[in-house]
C-alpha cells in the first residue's frame, strides 16, 4: 500500500488533470482519459505481480482483472491473469484466460505454457504435448517445456525422446535434478543400466548438495535456487510438506 502522502499527491495530480480535461478540446480530453486509464492498468498489473511474488494468487488475479477493466488492451495483464488463476487452482477460469491470452498474444510463450500445465493437471497428455511444442516453437530454449514433455513421454514409454529432452536440459542446466531423475528412469526402462546408474548418481548429488555460501554471482544464485528447489522435491517425496514449503521459499529468495 502506498504512503498517505504519496496517495494525496496522486489525488492532487489527478484533480489537476481533470481540470485540464474540462478546458481541452475533445480529442485531447479523450487522449488524457486514455492515458489515465492505461496508467491505472499498469499500476494494477504491477500490484498483481507483487502479490504473485507473495503467493497471493487470488488477490493477484483480482488485480489483473482490475487492470483489464481499466485497459482491456493490456496484453501483459491478460497473460498474468492466466498464470495467477492457474496457481490459485482455478483451472476452468485459467483455461479461459490462457486461451484469451493466446488469441491476443500468439507470439508469447506463456499462454501456451499455462495451457500445457492445465492439460497435464486435467489428464490430457496429448493436449499438453501440443501446448508445450507450441512453446518450443516460439522459444526453443524453454527448459520448463522440455522437462514437462520429458515427463509426459516417460509415461508414454517413448524413452528415446525422454533421454534426448533430459540431456538437452542438463546441457543448459547441469543442476536440474528433475531432468537428471527422469533421465535415470528413461535409461533404466530402455535397458541402459549403466547410464541409468550414472544419471541417478547425478540426481542424488544434486538433491543433497548444499547451496554455495559467500558472494554469489548471478549464475551461482540461480544454481543455489535450483538446489533448494531440489531439496524441496526430495522432502515432498518423504511427505514432509511443511519442510518442503520452507525450502521452496528459500529457493525464491
Amino acid at each position: 500500500m502506498k504512503p498517505a502522502r504519496r496517495s494525496l499527491a496522486a489525488a492532487v495530480v489527478l484533480a489537476a488533470l481533470c481540470t485540464a480535461c474540462r478546458n481541452a478540446p475533445p480529442s485531447q480530453t479523450s487522449q488524457a482519459i486514455a492515458a489515465q486509464q492505461r496508467e491505472a492498468a499498469y499500476r494494477a498489473n504491477n500490484r498483481g505481480v507483487a502479490q504473485m511474488e507473495q503467493d497471493a494468487y487470488a488477490d493477484a488475479a483480482r488485480a489483473f482483472r482490475e487492470a483489464l477493466t481499466a485497459d482491456a488492451g493490456l496484453r501483459l495483464a491478460r497473460i498474468n491473469l492466466a498464470i495467477a488463476l492457474y496457481h490459485a487452482g482455478q483451472l476452468p477460469e485459467a483455461l479461459q484466460a490462457a486461451n484469451d491470452a493466446r488469441r491476443e498474444s500468439p507470439d508469447a510463450p506463456q499462454p501456451a505454457y499455462v495451457l500445457g500445465l492445465i492439460a497435464r493437471a486435467q489428464g490430457q497428455p496429448q493436449a499438453a504435448v501440443e501446448a508445450f511444442m507450441r512453446v518450443l516453437a516460439i522459444d526453443p530454449s524453454d527448459i520448463g517445456s522440455k522437462v514437462n514433455l520429458a515427463m509426459i513421454r516417460l509415461g508414454q514409454g517413448r524413452y528415446r525422446e525422454v533421454v534426448a529432452l533430459c540431456r538437452a536440459v542438463l546441457a543448459d542446466e547441469p543442476y536440474n535434478a528433475t531432468a537428471a531423475y527422469n533421465l535415470a528412469l528413461a535409461l533404466a526402462r530402455a535397458g541402459d543400466e549403466g547410464g541409468s546408474a550414472q544419471a541417478m548418481r547425478q540426481f542424488e548429488q544434486l538433491r543433497n548438495a548444499p547451496p554455495q555460501s559467500g558472494q554469489l554471482t548471478a549464475a551461482q544464485q540461480r544454481e543455489a535456487a535450483y538446489r533448494a528447489n531440489n531439496r524441496g522435491v526430495a522432502l515432498m517425496e518423504q511427505d514432509a510438506f511443511a519442510d518442503a514449503a520452507r525450502t521452496f521459499r528459500e529457493a525464491l529468495t
